[in-house]
């Protein structure tokens, strides 16, 4: 998500697409703030998929801390490590909130 001013932000939701065993693919997805004028990436926290298969169950909240940025980025990559399903980022919504944002 790029955003057109820069904003300190509290918090990213993310609801899961996948209310069954797909949701898995999403295991260890990372939440970044960047700030694009000076290159500092941010983390605010990986993804551990719940097993509940619910909307509750999948809404993940992700602390930022306040870190400011004009971006939230979602990577997800299976391509090294151990993992028992490919790479799929599947999301029915995201929201962030912060500081200045209405």
């Amino acid at each position: 998500m790029k955003f057109d001013d820069f904003f300190c932000f509290s918090e990213v939701v993310i609801i899961q697409a996948q209310l069954n065993w797909n949701a898995k693919r999403m295991q260890g997805a990372k939440v970044f703030v960047v700030n694009t004028e000076t290159g500092a990436i941010n983390l605010c926290g990986v993804l551990t998929v719940s097993s509940e298969y619910t909307i509750e169950g999948q809404t993940y909240k992700f602390p930022c801390k306040l870190k400011c940025g004009d971006e939230v980025k979602v990577t997800l990559r299976h391509d090294h490590g151990s993992y028992a399903n490919g790479a799929m980022i599947h999301m029915r919504e995201i929201t962030v909130f912060g500081k200045g944002m209405s």
